[in-house]
């Protein structure tokens, strides 16, 4: 199960890059969503189980 976490930074790195082709058309949710998307990349790289 140690591929969750990497797969879950890759898919919000994507958005988060993504966004950046929305912000001319929708700045105030491209902004927003690049922001959860570093939330949850912070989140997924500073979580440790305590197994």
């Amino acid at each position: 199960m140690s591929w969750r976490r990497p797969a879950g930074v890759t898919a919000a790195a994507v958005s988060l890059v993504t966004q950046f082709m929305f912000i001319p058309y929708y700045p105030l949710w491209s902004i927003s969503v690049m922001a959860l998307d570093l939330i949850i990349i912070f989140g997924l790289a500073r979580f440790t189980a305590d197994a």
